[in-house]
């Protein structure tokens, strides 16, 4: 009885698994019936001869079937979601005129020109996958790749071919359209070759489907590689600016009084504003364009900070407004001057009593972000 009872019910699993596993052709097909395509075309209102035909707009006319009847339409249409492009990486981003499968970088703060930073971007990805390019026109910004070859899943949306380790080789053009403002640029991906071979079959056709999946995953590959990028440069920024900084006392471009941090603008800018913040300034405003900091002093409230002002526990320093003034002096040194609220440098004696707290949060590891 019992085996009989586990028979009956391993049936009716396996019943069920494959009445709910749909084909590769019924996955392609709309649900619900195609009787639409023997609609009779719907009749014309009837004018009477004294007056005119209005006019109707085309917007929403349905085109007729042609001839021969091959066309996409009833079962034969594939209704399948298009392969996306998916702008993730900062700087990337799609506009609705868009019809191609591009995608439009945008140069924010690289130092690169734009088209340097997209060329950068398509040389990483396709070494990342070992695929060489060549550029047919020095003067064009137009890269076509060499054969990329692969064996796929022969069960997806759109193999015409059953059996498995189908081997697919395609190849592709990119292209960089910069704007003319030089701010950014418009990267294109167009599949230029195709040929799909299982056993004898081989086919080189390419409908719309293969060719927006295969630029898609190609594009996205590339914007995968810039988000990438970012993240680990971002990292090593963070690292950065939180690891200890050396300092002294010197003279900025002016010849003012002022700190001199062992760092790059950069490091420095986004450094100093958390060691303004523990020893008690305010920002409220801020211009990284112009290095300006608008600072209130506030007073110290932790009790941890207590010797490094001598006998006192904050500075010998007014609570108003001032003015920090963050230049790059080289590469890898910036100078700090403190300014009151007309913008004139504090004095070198009044820097030197600031100094000795400044020096010290600024050496610190591991500050807040």
């Amino acid at each position: 009885m019992n085996k009989n009872l586990t028979l009956t019910a391993l049936s009716v699993v396996i019943i069920s698994v494959l009445t709910g596993c749909a084909s590769k052709e019924e996955r392609r097909i709309a649900s619900g019936g195609v009787d639409y395509v023997n609609l009779p075309s719907p009749a014309t209102t009837n004018v009477p001869s004294d007056l005119s035909t209005p006019e109707t707009a085309p917007d929403y006319i349905i085109p007729a079937v042609p001839s021969p009847e091959k066309a996409l339409y009833g079962k034969s249409l594939p209704v399948v979601s298009p392969s996306l492009v998916l702008p993730l990486a900062r700087g990337t981003y799609l506009t609705e005129d868009l019809t191609d499968t591009s995608v439009i970088f945008d140069k924010l703060d690289s130092n690169l020109s734009i088209n340097d930073l997209v060329l950068q971007q398509i040389s990483g990805h396709l070494a990342r996958i070992n695929v060489d390019y060549s550029i047919p026109d020095p003067s064009a910004l137009r890269l076509v790749t060499d054969w990329i070859v692969s064996y796929e899943d022969a069960d997806s949306a759109w193999y015409d071919f059953s059996e498995d380790n189908t081997e697919v080789g395609r190849r592709f053009e990119l292209i960089v359209k910069p704007a003319g403002h030089g701010r950014s640029a418009t990267l294109t991906v167009n599949l230029l070759d195709l040929v799909i071979a299982n056993g004898d079959n081989i086919s080189d056709a390419i409908n719309p489907f293969i060719k927006r999946d295969f630029e898609a995953t190609m594009l996205n590959g590339i914007i995968q590689h810039f988000a990438s990028q970012q993240m680990i440069e971002d990292e090593r920024r963070i690292a950065e600016i939180r690891s200890g900084m050396n300092s002294q006392l010197g003279f900025d471009a002016k010849g003012d009084s002022a700190f001199i941090i062992d760092a790059n603008y950069d490091i420095t800018w986004p450094k100093f504003q958390l060691v303004l913040r523990k020893l008690g300034f305010n920002v409220k405003d801020l211009d990284k364009s112009t290095g300006l900091l608008f600072v209130n002093y506030q007073g110290i409230e932790q009790s941890w900070i207590k010797g490094l002002f001598g006998n006192d526990d904050e500075f010998s320093l007014e609570k108003k407004d001032y003015r920090i003034l963050v230049k790059s002096l080289t590469s890898n040194k910036t100078s700090v001057t403190f300014m009151d609220e007309q913008s004139n440098p504090l004095t070198p004696v009044k820097v030197s009593e600031l100094y000795p707290a400044f020096a010290e949060i600024l050496s610190q590891n591991e500050l807040d972000i």
